[in-house]
């Protein structure tokens, strides 16, 4: 069997993946192209991590197919390899927790700071995140608690719709429908903050990360700063022209209210959302200027 039936098999593969085939299925159809010969075993890697975020995989099976991977993974540069690893522990601290400091510690010692700290910082946004996810979590349940029954069931419903990885357009549908429910008004706080955790799940383009910004506008100029540029900081996540427009203006403000009232935790937060401004900045001059960027590589997770 040659080259040409293999990419012929990834072909259909990925055209299996778009018109919606279940994740078995596609994990089965990579098994059985993974035996042919000539098939290239980093790829094949590299796919099995892109299914993981394709199909919003939980932690027990991320963990089962970095753990099947690894052995390809290390034909890998370093720096590649942290790369994709990176991207299966992606909101997963417990994954990152086991993955990263074995990683770290191998760039440590490959003289690569840079991408060691790279990972430093994204081991700390995991941890922080988890953290701000335990504190919404309880404010959920107590700002829950005060909502008119009939909005309470709205917003239950939204809650099981994030847990089923239901689509964009469904989660935002049932939160147009909770604020059109009688006495709504009182769920305005937790409704926008779930309208930022959809766009969060499910990435969109520019023009509707603008529009929920927009959206969701009076409801943030209601919280303190800090908070408020946290959650603008991670909707305009690796989207530079949105965050020069919405999040630098903030990281200037949340800057001079600390010059004036300085607070540790505050500093902390502002450290973390000016890491997220600097890496989107950075990270559209590298897609740009990149040196190796028209080098053939194999499939990123």
């Amino acid at each position: 069997m040659s080259s040409n039936d293999v990419r012929a098999a990834l072909r259909a593969l990925t055209q299996g993946m778009v018109e919606g085939a279940p994740y078995d299925e596609v994990a089965n159809m990579l098994d059985g192209i993974a035996a042919l010969p000539g098939a290239d075993a980093t790829e094949i890697a590299g796919r099995r991590l892109a299914l993981l975020s394709v199909y919003h995989q939980r932690s027990r099976e991320r963990e089962r197919v970095l753990r099947r991977v690894m052995q390809a993974l290390d034909h890998l540069p370093i720096r590649e390899q942290a790369q994709w690893v990176l991207g299966a522990c992606a909101g997963h601290r417990a994954l990152a927790e086991r993955h990263l400091p074995r990683l770290i510690a191998k760039l440590d010692e490959a003289g690569d700071a840079q991408g060691a700290e790279q990972l430093r910082e994204h081991l700390e946004y995991e941890r922080s995140r988890a953290r701000a996810r335990s504190r919404r979590r309880k404010l959920a349940e107590e700002s829950t608690f005060e909502l008119p029954p009939h909005v309470k069931r709205g917003i239950e419903v939204v809650r099981w719709l994030t847990v089923g990885r239901r689509t964009y357009q469904e989660m935002s549908e049932a939160l147009d429908a909770i604020m059109d429910l009688p006495g709504s008004e009182v769920a305005a706080p937790r409704v926008a903050t779930e309208r930022l955790i959809a766009l969060h799940l499910h990435p969109q383009d520019d023009a509707e990360v603008e529009r929920v910004i927009l959206q969701v506008a009076p409801v943030l100029a209601m919280r303190p700063l800090r908070d408020r540029a946290s959650s603008i900081a991670m909707v305009c996540n690796g989207r530079p022209a949105l965050a020069e427009k919405y999040l630098a203006p903030l990281v200037a403000e949340l800057d001079e209210e600390q010059r004036k009232m300085p607070d540790e935790v505050t500093e902390t937060m502002l450290a973390q959302i000016r890491r997220t401004l600097e890496r989107t900045r950075v990270g559209t001059r590298q897609v740009h200027h990149a040196p190796d960027a028209g080098r053939r590589r194999p499939l990123p997770p």
